[in-house]
């Protein structure tokens, strides 16, 4: 009995955060555009000469995927907002899940 709960929770968890990350996307129209960002992408893309992972403020590893993301033919993302985005709903899941997970193992409940 326990254990369909925690599922129902879950789900309705992640429907919850499915929601509010297209709400952000499509209707509320949250973005990423400081000048740090701007000068971030111009390195990512090559607009300074040649496209390098060596960003402002970020990890190698996180410069190399959005390096490669920026090098696709055609491509008119901006990878780093997508990105952004991806980690925020993939983070609360994790916080949502521990939390469920956490209430579920109380003695008594």
């Amino acid at each position: 009995m326990r254990k369909k709960s925690e599922r129902t929770a879950l789900v309705i968890l992640f429907l919850i955060n499915l929601f509010v990350l297209l709400w952000s996307v499509f209707g509320y129209g949250i973005y990423y555009e400081v000048n740090d960002d701007a000068a971030m992408q111009a390195i990512l893309t090559g607009a300074y000469g040649e496209s390098s992972p060596f960003i402002v403020y970020g990890n190698i590893i996180y410069g190399y995927m959005l390096s490669l993301l920026y090098q696709i033919p055609g491509n008119q993302w901006n990878w780093m907002v997508v990105i952004h985005y991806l980690m925020m709903f993939v983070g609360f899941n994790a916080i949502g899940y521990v939390l469920v997970r956490k209430k579920g193992s109380r003695k008594g409940s």
